[in-house]
């Protein structure tokens, strides 16, 4: 999230068990947390495209082996391995085409098999190797299907093992009705990661994903265990603070801010550790906020007035 205004206009009216109505910023975090997804999705993309780039290449050796050997036989039984691979990374559609390639390979690689009496025991091996490739495709689509269920169901952020946007501006409501009922206050912490997308361009994606990671078990060490953290972009956590008043929340946010700021994070062979520098703000409820729309607006409002650093500064 390159912007740091919360848009009003996005805001709904959404109702609470007590007939009460209240601004949510439900409709507001929505695009946070599809862009959450997205950065998830990238990785699977990456390994799809691998796992394409080896059976594809697993069918050129075996066809290279197969036209330098000078025959087909028992060469040609290897083709199961692109089939069986192409079937785990790209469901039926991937087994049904590898198995399609493997056979016209075999053709180009050993044209003298097609006019030999051996046709017949090649033509039912490749159907076999077709029917397992539909096979397996179909239990894989099925395992990913499952898993994919599973994630859509979790509260926790696959990445970060915190709470999801959406789970997190829930509690949020939650915790501000029960301050409502008793008559205490929750705080409300933006932690906005610096420079992220120049990590990601460095370092890759594997270990922007680990410095995530690692981040959000600094930010659970360094607040109280009843404390809630979340996930509210692909570079941005939250922690929901209860019973926090304008001072603790002043407290427990330039905490974060330390930690999170001296934090080392692995690198690569240039730069073996490096940091990520971090902005920090806060708002209190009711202290400085009268409902859930105006403790978000004014977090949103102090973050973006937070001095900006660079990816890299020296870890003190």
């Amino acid at each position: 999230m390159h912007g740091l205004a919360l848009r009003v206009a996005d805001l709904r009216i959404v109702a609470l068990p007590d007939g009460d109505t209240e601004a949510s910023v439900g409709a507001s975090h929505m695009p946070e947390e599809d862009a959450v997804s997205n950065s998830e999705e990238a990785p699977q993309s990456e390994s799809r495209l691998l796992s394409a780039l080896l059976w594809l290449g697993t069918l050129g050796f075996v066809t290279a082996l197969i036209r330098f050997s000078g025959s087909a036989s028992p060469a040609w039984l290897l083709y199961l391995v692109p089939i069986t691979i192409a079937a785990l990374s790209h469901d039926v559609l991937g087994g049904v085409i590898a198995s399609l390639l493997s056979a016209a390979a075999l053709a180009l690689a050993a044209p003298d098999v097609v006019a030999s009496d051996k046709l017949p025991e090649l033509i039912t091996g490749l159907v076999v190797f077709l029917g397992c490739g539909v096979v397996v495709g179909m239990q894989a689509h099925r395992q990913r299907d499952h898993a994919r269920l599973l994630e859509q169901t979790s509260s926790l952020d696959r990445e970060t093992n915190v709470l999801k946007t959406t789970h997190l501006y829930s509690r949020l409501n939650e915790e501000i009705r029960r301050a409502d009922r008793y008559g205490h206050s929750v705080g409300l912490i933006f932690v906005q990661i610096e420079g992220f997308d120049e990590f990601v361009r460095v370092f890759g994606r594997y270990k922007a994903s680990l410095m995530l990671h690692h981040l959000a078990d600094l930010l659970r060490l360094s607040v109280r265990n009843t404390d809630i953290v979340g996930r509210v972009d692909v570079a941005m956590f939250a922690v929901i603070l209860l019973h926090g008043n304008a001072d603790r929340c002043g407290t427990a946010s330039a905490r974060v801010h330390g930690v999170t700021s001296e934090a080392a994070y692995e690198g690569d062979a240039l730069e073996p550790v490096t940091s990520c520098p971090t902005r920090v703000a806060y708002a209190s409820y009711p202290d400085e906020a009268s409902d859930q729309r105006e403790l978000t607006s004014l977090a949103y409002a102090r973050l973006a007035d937070e001095p900006r650093g660079e990816m890299g500064e020296e870890v003190r």
